[in-house]
């Protein structure tokens, strides 16, 4: 019996002597833990609310208010954009939750009336081109300072773009229209007048000495009469019958203004000038609307007005390109002045600022410093090869 006792023993001792000898070496030296790097990125600025994402709202009440839109000829694209049913309508719908409706009424006022039937609260808001009221904004139309903006089409453009962003600028503005009563939401480019639609070719000076030729904006007029034309005013669907009677020689415009609106039936020369006189379109609404409406839908109404406003730049340009395009592979002729003439132009024309200094009030020099500084910033600008 002892003797089973003591094999039983041994066994077990046997059994458990790995266990003890396993508690009893020393435990490893534990291999140093991989170094592990975590990239911390910065979460992004939130995004301009557009139409999915909205400031919150102060109240729900819904406000309907009258569009007075004009349509100018039909087809451009910075005036379709505020038809009914197109992109400034939905996108306000959009971004207020159906608090703002627009009611847009085509041909509401004349043309030539609508910022003043705006400012007069005979309708709420609407859009017009600054380029007809050159004599009742004197310091809106810095842009047709001949030989200001490049004379290059798309240049020019960007140009513009770029002076019409500027918050110094925008706030010496927006003082300036709420003196008739008005708000400027914003501005876009509407297009160049910077050519001679007509059946004469011109390269020379001489050439345009009594040139009877159609004109819009007093700087326009300013600066035809430096390189020696004769400008009348007119509107524009009169110049057709016009330049077929010998009224008119020539008129100025963009090369795909005249060409969207049929001037290539009746002239066939286009000549350019040394001149980019860019034209804004405006979108005003009346100063007591806006104030009357609750903090966020006017942070509503400037954001979507400025979306279009880039959209419709960037249309607009695309559109003058191709429509330039389109009217050189056809029966009109395109045609510049000598290089030399160019060059004496352009020195004739410098005037011309004086003359805008004189209009636009005691703030012109303020704002034409700004234009300046801001073209500046844009001309500096270097593109990475």
């Amino acid at each position: 019996m002892k003797r089973k006792l003591v094999i039983i023993s041994l066994v077990l001792a046997l059994l458990a002597l790995p266990v003890v000898v396993a508690c009893a070496k020393p435990a490893p030296t534990p291999a140093p833990a991989p170094t592990v790097t975590v990239t911390v990125t910065a979460p992004a600025p939130a995004p301009t609310p557009t139409p999915t994402s909205t400031p919150t709202p102060t109240s729900d009440k819904v406000y309907t208010l009258n569009f007075a839109w004009d349509d100018v000829h039909g087809r451009a694209q910075f005036s379709q954009v505020f038809a009914p049913g197109r992109e400034f309508q939905r996108y306000l719908y959009w971004a207020s939750n159906g608090r703002i409706q627009l009611k847009i009424v085509p041909k509401m006022f004349p043309s030539m009336e609508i910022p003043i039937a705006i400012g007069a609260g005979k309708a709420d808001l609407g859009n017009d081109w600054l380029a007809w009221f050159s004599g009742t904004f004197p310091l809106a139309v810095w842009e047709s300072i001949p030989g200001l903006v490049s004379s290059e089409l798309v240049t020019g453009a960007l140009e513009l773009q770029q002076v019409m962003q500027s918050p110094k600028l925008q706030a010496i503005m927006d003082k300036y229209y709420r003196g008739f009563g008005l708000v400027d939401l914003a501005d876009t480019y509407g297009g160049g007048t910077y050519a001679l639609w007509g059946n004469k070719k011109i390269t020379t000076l001489a050439e345009m000495k009594g040139l009877k030729v159609r004109v819009s904006g007093l700087m326009q007029t300013k600066a035809l009469e430096a390189m020696g034309a004769a400008p009348v005013t007119m509107v524009a669907a009169e110049v057709p019958g016009a330049l077929k009677t010998g009224l008119l020689d020539a008129a100025a415009s963009g090369v795909a203004y005249g060409y969207q609106i049929g001037w290539g039936d009746i002239a066939k020369v286009v000549t350019r000038l040394p001149i980019h006189s860019p034209t804004f379109q405006t979108i005003f609404m009346n100063a007591k609307t806006y104030d009357s409406l609750p903090p966020d839908l006017q942070k509503i109404l400037k954001q979507i007005s400025w979306e279009m406003a880039v959209m419709t730049h960037l249309g607009v340009v695309q559109g003058e390109m191709e429509d330039e395009y389109a009217a050189g592979r056809g029966a009109i002729e395109i045609n510049t002045l000598l290089p030399g003439e160019i060059a004496k132009a352009v020195e004739l024309m410098k005037p011309v600022e004086a003359e805008w200094l004189k209009t636009a009030g005691p703030q012109g020099p303020e704002v034409l410093a700004i234009v300046k500084e801001e073209l500046a910033k844009f001309r500096a600008f270097k593109a990475t090869p």
